[in-house]
């Protein structure tokens, strides 16, 4: 079956661009006298670009012209080894929107390698000039061109999406930030063409930041970056990126400090500079003692939690607060620092949130990612958790010789008593509280409503329920499912460990009251309180956390948090999308 051609004329699907999706992605700018036969004659492959993602009111013409683009780009880049700013900029084009296209197939690190590899073959990426082995060895070396705006437009978002990429996907590395890079936006703020270049220059900027935030809380170091200098504490890098936060935030034009999009990103680095911490015995140890004392200092660990706490928050309410009409002409950016916020949430959910807030049961929904082998691990891990480990296999409906999956989860008593004591005293601060259903409800919610909307205007005659819309949605209630179930088995462990030897859970308690200088009345009622994992944990930049689960309980992966660049895998198949599509790239 032949896929339907785009839902509008190019004219149409050009305005369209122009109109929503180029203000939010400056970084290919077309002119506004150029019609689209024009544009299709001087860049035929940036045309089908911008085809393509003002098609999304049909996503299975949207889809086929992204595999007739692809293919333009393998025979073109790969086989005639073609090298032109029409291919970068239909590129740049295409990664800002990849979110309606399946990222399992591995498309957005092709985009982001072969980008980046125009940039370094055309010269982009330096200033331009000849070089001295060109003079050397070359009769009558080419002229000399000046760079235009258009070029240094595609040489930042070129770096842009390989930072936001690598940061938030930790899939590919990031292109180096040079200072070639800097004059570049030096010129575009100082002469902007368009009033849009001030944009761009202010999401570069705010990228950067955040990615050298991200450098500082990064355990991926090689041991030669390892100095053993004595260097600065951390506290004092976290307040002059915080200095330089607020710079950034006071230099902004009126109309971007006003923009909820741009209010977002500078919400992402601070999330960054102020991120939960890995739940561990050392960090709770600090918390505890910093809570059961009085300090004037402002790293102390109680301001540290007390600061990612706002930061959650405000992150959330600025997401919240994004129009759900918009949600449909963001970039591919706004979705990977919601994902990075969710592992977030994640980690606080572990560390402050008791089982008391969870209302109700949500029931775990079908992941709709294609062929997951881990749904039946899910089911065979829900059923080995309800069952006591004394049992024999078959008792818990396991084949004999199958041993049952142990919770390494509940594996550390100490570890249990010191967060039994951490929770009782963090209910006491109630300005560490936020209410993680309530939002993730809200955010299901909302993607729910988007899509709901999406299938209301599609030009489609068959429904796509398979979009980025709905997958989130989904991937949202899972999160909230996990979190819910993994608050109800902690809970269960405490009780079954109190019950199994109560002496020992008490002296454990003793101890730790006695190491941390907190009063017998703080203990009291420490039976319903739960468990934390083992301080093995990770943070959340593992390859795959539905990988694992034939070998470790279910809940592990959800505290070690879960791989972002599923997050928009299985809703497409490329097996299925039809390859004959109207308008082929023009040649």
């Amino acid at each position: 079956m032949e896929a339907p051609p785009p839902p509008e004329p190019d004219e149409v699907l050009l305005d369209f661009y122009r109109k929503n999706l180029q203000p939010v992605h400056p970084f290919v700018i077309i002119p506004p006298g150029v019609s689209a036969a024009v544009l299709a004659a001087r860049r035929p492959f940036l045309m089908a670009a911008i085809r393509m993602v003002s098609s999304f009111q049909s996503i299975r013409s949207m889809r086929a012209q992204m595999y007739h683009l692809m293919k333009h780009l393998a025979d073109h880049l790969l086989i005639r080894s073609e090298k032109s700013l029409d291919l970068l900029l239909g590129i740049i084009v295409m990664l800002g929107y990849q979110q309606y296209h399946c990222c399992l197939h591995g498309q957005l690190s092709n985009l982001i390698t072969l980008a980046g590899s125009l940039i370094g073959d055309m010269g982009l990426g330096k200033p331009p000039g000849v070089h001295e082995r060109t003079r050397l060895m070359v009769v009558r070396p080419p002229e000399i061109h000046g760079r235009s705006n258009e070029e240094r437009r595609a040489f930042a978002g070129a770096w842009y999406w390989a930072s936001v990429i690598s940061m938030n996907f930790q899939r590919v590395e990031p292109m180096r930030y040079n200072g070639y890079l800097q004059d570049c936006m030096r010129h575009l703020e100082e002469h902007p063409e368009y009033e849009s270049d001030i944009s761009l220059v202010y999401l570069v900027r705010i990228q950067r930041l955040t990615e050298r935030i991200s450098e500082l809380n990064s355990r991926d170091r090689a041991s030669e970056e390892v100095s053993s200098v004595p260097s600065a504490p951390v506290s004092a890098y976290v307040l002059a990126f915080q200095n330089e936060l607020n710079q950034v935030r006071d230099s902004m034009p009126k109309h971007l400090k006003e923009d909820k999009t741009f209010q977002l990103f500078l919400d992402s680095a601070r999330l960054r500079l102020y991120e939960p911490p890995v739940v561990d015995k050392n960090l709770i140890r600090s918390l505890s003692k910093s809570l059961s004392s009085v300090s004037m200092a402002t790293d102390s660990p109680l301001d540290k939690i007390y600061q990612s706490s706002a930061a959650l928050t405000a992150w959330f309410n600025s997401w919240l607060s994004l129009p759900i009409s918009t949600y449909y002409f963001q970039t591919i950016a706004v979705g990977s620092h919601l994902v990075y916020a969710l592992v977030m949430l994640a980690r606080w959910a572990r560390l402050a949130t008791p089982r008391a807030m969870y209302e109700g049961k949500t029931t775990m929904p079908d992941d709709p990612s294609a062929n997951n082998p881990n749904v039946a691990l899910y089911n065979s891990d829900m059923g080995n958790s309800q069952c006591d480990p004394n049992m024999t296999p078959d008792k818990c409906g396991m084949p004999r010789g199958q041993r049952v999956t142990a919770r390494p989860d509940l594996d550390d008593p100490d570890l249990a008593a010191a967060v039994a004591v951490l929770r009782t005293q963090l209910q006491t601060q109630p300005g560490l509280m936020i209410n993680i259903p309530e939002i993730l409800s809200a955010i299901s919610g909302r993607f729910e409503h988007a899509n709901a909307t999406f299938q209301l205007c599609s030009a489609d005659t068959e429904r796509v329920n398979k979009n980025v819309w709905m997958m989130t949605a989904l991937k949202v209630r899972i999160t909230r499912a996990k979190l819910e179930k993994w608050a109800e088995l902690v809970s269960e462990g405490s009780e079954n460990m109190h019950l199994d030897n109560r002496s020992e859970p008490d002296q454990r308690m003793a101890d730790w009251q006695a190491a941390m200088h907190i009063p017998q009345t703080e203990c009291a009622g420490l039976d319903d309180m739960g468990l934390f994992a083992d301080d093995g944990v990770q943070e959340p930049q593992m390859e795959n956390s539905w990988g694992n689960m034939a070998h470790t309980s279910w809940t592990t992966d959800l505290l070690s948090g879960f791989d972002p660049s599923g997050w928009f895998d299985g809703y497409v198949d490329w097996n299925s999308v039809p390859m004959t599509a109207g308008h082929p790239v023009e040649r």
